[in-house]
């Protein structure tokens, strides 16, 4: 079975995340070999960029979740959910008459704190180094071969931008940022990258660079609790993650992560014990000039309304808009390609009741007509905007046929819906016991996480048409010792409820380790045990009747990436995907 292109673009830090929780990870790659000839319409996609690990946002003091209802937070992007096991920090006011550490945010911005005590620098950061691998046998092992092998983990959620990804074997990730400012106006410059080259090989296009820079301005008015916040430059915005202080098991987005150079400005009006936030942005992002692209100049607008009650509701209503009606470019492979859009809209609730636990329920509509020239301006639902490669929305939910290279044929004009419900809730066995205010992590602990994502898919390819996708799972943690924790993780994936064998589960038992109850650092060892209904696509007739690469498979490792002798780099591992997985992996934030 072929692999599917590669790719995904350059700097992106995913979902924002609270002091607590930092995470990280998010990806550029090369473009491989020109498609086979023929109409562009049904051509096989060419191999994008790659994407690594997905990018976050940490928050340095308050917690903050891009769903609705208060004002969002100005910090560096940080680790996924698990990156941190941190209990939510005590209340403390900021930004305006009201506000509350506790509070969540419509979205979280990457970038650091400003110090309200004049002029200053500051740096904060996060670093996640794993060593991955998997283990496989040889069926015919030849002279001086050992039959058990060992290699980079072939899995199939191993794209952070595909539709499979669940964030058991993450990559490596590492982002800093650097501000100048004070407590009305600063500037922030963020510095990305993964697959460490003096420790891997020299991927330049891993070493994002500044994959950020703004300036945000945070006026002071006078005699009012009201507090606006205004952004300007390259930066990020996060809409409907399902975590408490970051992403979410699956870290990503049901509304968006805006990624572009332009404005976003929001108000905060704080009432009794009510928040109201209105956000708005308007911003572009150029093209990835690579004729293997079809996506296009992006404009995109967004508009988020939200109401937060004390520390225990947030409610948002979101509305983004991605468009591109760019003229077709010289040498492009496809350029009679129409103008198109993406919209996304919908509502999602938060609730926190301490001893109730953490819940949260989204749900969203992603409307997309002719959108195979709409880019990377929004990441959502594991996806780059619309057609940027086959990382977008039509490669992950439209397209499904690949060609005899692998790649994927591009079958869909890009125009159809999809309909997202995604929920997640978090308990803690002490905090039941002892109460809210009775606990903040300086103990032991039993912690259980439950979530899952539904797709209802509405495209103009009849194979996709009506296909629904599903994935869930738990994650439970024993916070024995202050220095150790026994978890395990589980999660069943369902890309195609029509075609039972591309189903897949993965089971990873793991010791946490760390210097105290609550610390930044982590140092985590996994085993992960990887179940297929139909493992070997080689032992069956048609290549869809087993378990699926990744739309865009990662270069060189990924499963189901295919070498070029002609463009000289090489494929993955000439074997089924991994059911042993091993990783030994270290974070840390501050």
């Amino acid at each position: 079975m072929g692999p599917a292109p590669e790719g995904a673009d350059a700097p992106e830090p995913s979902a924002g995340v609270a002091a607590e929780v930092p995470e990280g990870a998010e990806a550029a790659v090369e473009a491989p070999a020109a498609p086979t000839e023929g109409d562009a319409a049904v051509e096989a996609s060419p191999p994008p960029p790659e994407p690594s690990p997905a990018p976050t946002s940490v928050t340095t003091e308050a917690s903050a979740a891009s769903t609705a209802g208060t004002a969002p937070a100005e910090e560096p992007p940080a680790a996924p959910a698990a990156a941190v096991q941190a209990p939510a920090a005590p209340e403390e006011s900021r930004g305006g008459a009201g506000v509350s550490a506790h509070n969540t945010r419509i979205t979280t911005i990457g970038g650091p704190e400003v110090s309200n005590d004049g002029w200053r620098m500051d740096f904060h950061g996060f670093v996640s180094a794993p060593l991955r691998f998997g283990m496989g046998r040889r069926a015919d092992p030849q002279v001086g071969q050992a039959r058990t092998t060992f290699h980079a983990p072939i899995i199939p959620d191993d794209q952070y931008l595909g539709w499979q990804h669940t964030a058991h074997a993450k990559r490596s990730w590492a982002e800093l940022y650097l501000g100048y400012g004070n407590d009305v106006a600063k500037a922030v410059v963020a510095l990305q990258a993964w697959n460490f080259s003096d420790v891997s090989y020299g991927n330049p296009n891993a070493q994002l660079g500044v994959g950020q820079a703004f300036v945000s301005i945070t006026p002071k008015l006078r005699r009012s609790p009201v507090q606006l916040r205004v952004k300007i430059g390259g930066h990020d915005n996060r809409y409907g993650m399902a975590g408490k202080h970051d992403q979410g098991a699956y870290e990503t987005y049901i509304f968006g992560r805006t990624r572009y150079l332009g404005e976003s400005i929001g108000v905060d009006i704080p009432f009794r014990d009510f928040r109201f936030t209105v956000d708005h942005g308007f911003g572009g992002t150029p093209l990835d000039p690579n004729i293997f692209n079809s996506a296009r100049f992006t404009l995109t607008a967004h508009h988020h309304v939200g109401m937060a009650w004390k520390d225990k509701v947030d409610l948002g209503l979101h509305h983004i808009v991605a468009f591109a009606q760019s003229e077709a470019h010289d040498e492009s492979l496809d350029p009679d390609l129409p103008d198109g859009n993406v919209q996304i809209f919908g509502p999602d609730l938060r609730l926190d009741f301490g001893r109730g636990g953490y819940w949260y329920l989204g749900y969203s509509y992603a409307n997309l007509k002719t959108a195979r020239v709409v880019g990377p301006s929004v990441e959502v639902l594991h996806s780059f905007g619309g057609g940027y490669y086959d990382l977008g929305l039509i490669g992950n939910y439209f397209d499904y046929r690949r060609d005899a290279e692998g790649y994927l044929i591009r079958d869909s004009e890009g125009t159809g819906s999809i309909q997202t419900i995604m929920f997640q809730t978090n308990h803690s066995l002490h905090e039941i016991i002892a109460g809210e205010d009775g606990f903040w992590g300086e103990g032991w602990d039993v912690k259980l996480a439950l979530y899952g994502m539904m797709n209802f898919v509405n495209s103009d390819v009849d194979a996709t048409n009506g296909v629904r996708k599903m994935k869930f799972g738990a994650d439970l943690m024993a916070e024995v010792l202050p220095y150790m924790g026994i978890g395990a993780k589980f999660d069943q994936v369902m890309p195609n409820n029509q075609v039972r064998q591309q189903t897949w589960s993965v089971l990873s038992p793991r010791l946490e380790f760390r210097t105290d109850w609550i610390a930044h650092e982590t140092i985590t060892i996994q085993y992960s045990r990887y179940i297929y209904a139909e493992r070997d696509c080689g032992a069956v007739a048609d290549p869809l009747q087993c378990v699926q690469p990744p739309s865009a498979s990662i270069q060189g490792e990924g499963y189901g990436a295919l070498g070029s002798a002609e463009d000289s780099y090489r494929g993955a591992p000439l074997a089924p995907p991994d059911e042993n997985v091993f990783a030994i992996m270290a974070s840390i934030y501050w």
